[in-house]
């Protein structure tokens, strides 16, 4: 059998069984299995066979998912646990872990491993606490123990749906999909909006990367960048990409959410200056989350990498960013001044077309 953990849940105390709800029904969708919750472990019965492997795979992307072990359900008797262990072949040494939720069992966690150890060692079996080749894990629970002797990480966190849903302002590059994902991981349920340029398919493959770990529908709301670039030639071009961040989140805030998630990271570039964003933050009538504020672009890549959406995000694509970029930007707009491109431009009117002409898509 397969089971899985999920630490931060349990910590959720009266609201638990609503998250505990959620988490079922992701890796019921994830995996077509319904597991059962046994105390604070999620178990699959139904993975023995030719797909075990394929559903390890992808409970171990099952947000809110600490670690998915590979188990055996074994009786309440200390004994038929060392027999089966003794059952084993080791190559190397070994570390015994126990976690005992049953506190009436008559031995405490460190008795049970040293009791098992010793057995162990008694057979030959080399027990080395720091290096070893080899983890144990015993898991003492209220009529049974599970033994594991296979364990995988998960990504933790929580499951996605437990935080409502949130609306991600989606570039084609590799910093907004990493933003998102890190939402999903606190347990929102992500929709996107895209300004576009040229129609092509690399926005709608990188939500298809990221529905790995995102088992609800996605909405991608797709915006053409034109009834903003008609106006371009007209404003000061320092403060183009200013006025664009601004009109995307006047864009976003016509949208039925509560909140929009962003790519930002604090000086990565001219416009994520402290005194740009909060320019920009002034157009938003919702809550604007940045959760790669503090990092740096490396430790982004890094983990765009871990979440395979790095290849694809690197492809070539005419990003509208991109576009309204200028070689020496404005590092410290001014709100007034903004403000005055804003008037002359008609930016009120520019969201009010633009939004008229926004497709949806279901993924």
């Amino acid at each position: 059998m397969l089971a899985a953990t999920f630490s931060e849940i349990v910590l959720k105390g009266k609201n638990r069984g609503a998250f505990q709800r959620r988490l079922v029904e992701n890796i019921e969708k994830t995996t077509g299995i319904k597991p059962r919750i046994v105390e604070s472990w999620a178990v699959i019965e139904e993975s023995n066979g030719e797909r075990r492997e394929e559903v390890r795979e992808r409970l171990k992307d099952v947000l809110g998912i600490d670690y998915v072990y590979e188990i055996e359900e074994l009786p309440l008797e200390l004994e038929k646990v060392i027999e089966r262990l003794e059952r084993e072949r080791y190559e190397g040494a070994v570390k015994i872990e126990v976690k005992r939720s049953n506190k009436k069992f008559p031995l405490n966690s460190l008795e049970i491993a040293q009791k098992i150890g010793k057995r162990l060692k008694e057979k030959g079996v080399k027990i080395d606490l720091k290096k070893p080749a080899k983890k144990i894990f015993v898991q003492v629970m209220k009529d049974k123990i599970y033994l594991s002797l296979n364990r995988e990480k998960g990504w933790g966190g929580l499951p996605v749906g437990s935080s409502g849903r949130i609306l991600s302002l989606l570039s084609g590059g590799i910093d907004s999909p990493v933003a998102s994902w890190m939402m999903m991981r606190r347990g929102c349920a992500v929709d996107f909006l895209h300004v576009f340029e040229q129609e092509g398919d690399k926005i709608e493959r990188i939500i298809k990367i990221l529905k790995r770990y995102h088992p609800l529908t996605i909405t991608l709301y797709k915006a053409p960048y034109s009834e903003f670039y008609k106006h371009t030639f007209s404003m000061d071009a320092r403060y183009e990409l200013v006025v664009f961040r601004r009109f995307i989140l006047k864009l976003a805030s016509r949208l039925p959410y509560k909140a929009v998630v962003t790519g930002d990271s604090l000086g990565q570039v001219a416009s994520q200056t402290l005194e740009n964003l909060a320019v920009t933050d002034q157009a938003s009538e919702k809550v604007v989350f940045r959760p790669l504020i503090g990092m740096n672009k490396k430790d982004i890549i890094e983990l765009s990498k871990k979440l395979g959406l790095y290849e694809t995000s690197i492809e070539p694509y005419k990003d509208c960013c991109s576009l309204v970029a200028h070689k020496r930007p404005i590092t410290k707009a001014k709100i007034e001044k903004v403000k005055e491109i804003e008037e002359e431009i008609g930016v009120e009117k520019i969201v009010e077309r633009t939004l008229k002409r926004i497709k949806k898509i279901k993924i």
